[in-house]
């Protein structure tokens, strides 16, 4: 079994093509809306419409703050978050003092 040349790209994530599918199909659904309503000055029809993009483009909005989640959660980042907290500790016991808020006493 051979690999697909996209996998392992960016354009080859798993689901793609069910997105891409979906993605279409919405879009062409909302602009027949739109003509239906607009070709026979329909104002419901074409009120409908809002609503449905404003929907979507919340639900997009949503999953797009979780996927940059996961991304900013990546071992590339801790990696880089570790390299920098090493830093700055080294910076701290040079200068002799905790750089940001006080650490409690106890």
């Amino acid at each position: 079994m051979t690999t697909p040349p996209h996998v392992g790209t960016a354009k080859g994530y798993p689901g793609r093509p069910e997105l891409d599918a979906a993605n279409a199909r919405f879009r062409r659904a909302l602009s027949h809306l739109w003509r239906e309503g607009t070709r026979h000055d329909d104002p419901d029809t074409r009120a409908a419409v809002g609503p449905l993009a404003a929907e979507a483009a919340a639900t997009l909005a949503r999953l797009a703050d979780a996927a940059e989640q996961a991304e900013n959660n990546s071992a590339r980042h801790r990696k880089a978050l570790a390299v920098e907290e090493a830093k700055f500790a080294r910076l701290e016991r040079r200068l002799g003092h905790r750089i940001g808020p006080e650490r409690p006493r106890g």
